[in-house]
């Protein structure tokens, strides 16, 4: 299981995802990941598309990928996007672990 945590104020472009991928599946063929959103503010439309192409590569390969610390306005954006239906989103990082 990994669990990863992005820096204050970073919007993460195609390319970081992509690095992002290859680490998580270098490390394990089926990744359990949790993505700590505390620090983001914001996201653009780039980070919402990598957050769902990482989750299609992660289904696709028998992985599991949970969200947690998701906080407003972000947790708007998700709930306007109906992504809060696709994502298994947690309050804190101790639940989005314990639902592995």
């Amino acid at each position: 299981m990994l669990i990863v945590r992005f820096s204050p104020g970073r919007i993460l472009k195609e390319g970081e995802f992509q690095q992002i991928r290859e680490f998580l599946f270098a490390r394990d063929p089926h990744p359990r990941v949790v993505l700590n959103l505390d620090h983001c503010q914001y996201f653009s439309d780039t980070t919402l598309a990598g957050f769902i192409v990482l989750y299609k590569k992660l289904t696709e390969a028998r992985g599991r990928l949970k969200i947690c610390c998701l906080r407003p306005p972000m947790s708007d954006v998700f709930k306007l996007a109906r992504l809060d239906q696709l994502f298994d989103i947690y309050d804190d990082e101790k639940s989005a672990l314990a639902s592995f």
